[in-house]
């Protein structure tokens, strides 16, 4: 990545943190939009860096990285297939679909579901879609909302299994979707609960962000695994190790349930900052 480029996206994430300060802080309505629009060049950058400009691009670097990649994806998907036991069919959620996506971002898409396919074993079916279609000329659309979500569960109800790369929703919506809402403890009312009448699936998530709200979905067991970038990553130029394990915990993390208070402490910098009493 040239320095040009980087250091772009370092102000695109100070403006990103900043909008998310005062969304949180004043519920600035303009920190949520401000938040949404560094986070979307940011991906568009980094897009634009490792897929479209491949010509000055050393292909050894890229294929390294796609093999981290990979392994990213199948360490996920063999976690989570030790945790379900259900129909055999896995909804994997892409990311919003632009009707003008490369072949070469085509391209990307299906090697991690290749990947995730690995992972999963020939006796899961795998199922990708994307979370919505979307208008890259149309600001609004590239907004990801819990409605979006709970859309495209309706023509996809019995998925039982759950494995997300598409963005999550911003705050507090993210409960609003129907696979991590709880509903009022009938026997007291300032506690939630799993609700009874619903039967939730099991939800992996890659390459998350581990938020407050995302950290209360861990608590209430709402999601079984997720990775993330390591605050401790080995960067260098030897090629991949061929050793799925290896290579994943050279730039990843796995979160789950049961070790997520273990890694806030080894891992503080990838969890949110506590709030000062």
């Amino acid at each position: 990545m040239n320095f040009i480029a980087l250091a772009f996206m370092i102000i695109l994430a100070v403006g990103m943190f900043y909008g998310q300060a005062q969304y949180k802080k004043k519920r600035a309505e303009w920190g949520k939009t401000v938040t949404i629009l560094c986070g979307i060049l940011i991906i568009i950058t980094a897009l634009w860096q490792n897929l479209c400009n491949l010509n000055t691009t050393n292909p050894e670097a890229i294929e390294r990285e796609h093999a981290y990649q990979r392994a990213q994806c199948t360490y996920l998907a063999n976690y989570i297939k030790q945790a379900y036991s259900g129909s055999g069919t896995c909804l994997v959620i892409m990311p919003p679909t632009e009707s003008s996506a490369s072949e070469r971002s085509k391209e990307h898409k299906e090697m991690k579901i290749k990947a995730l396919q690995e992972g999963l074993g020939s006796s899961i079916t795998v199922k990708a879609v994307p979370l919505k279609n979307v208008d890259p000329s149309k600001m609004e659309e590239m907004e990801v909302t819990a409605e979006d979500y709970n859309n495209l569960m309706e023509s996809h109800s019995d998925a039982d299994l759950i494995i997300i790369l598409a963005p999550l929703p911003y705050g507090d919506e993210i409960y609003k979707i129907k696979f991590f809402s709880m509903i009022v403890d009938p026997n007291d009312e300032e506690n939630y609960i799993r609700d009874p009448q619903y039967k939730y699936p099991t939800v992996g998530i890659l390459s998350g962000n581990m938020t407050e709200e995302v950290k209360q979905l861990f608590t209430d067991e709402l999601i079984s695994g997720m990775t993330c970038w390591s605050d401790k990553p080995v960067i260098d130029e030897l090629p991949a190790p061929d050793d799925l394990a290896a290579a994943f915990e050279k730039h990843y993390l796995l979160i789950t349930s049961g070790n997520i208070e273990k890694m806030e402490k080894s891992h503080p910098k990838v969890f949110p900052r506590k709030k000062k009493k």
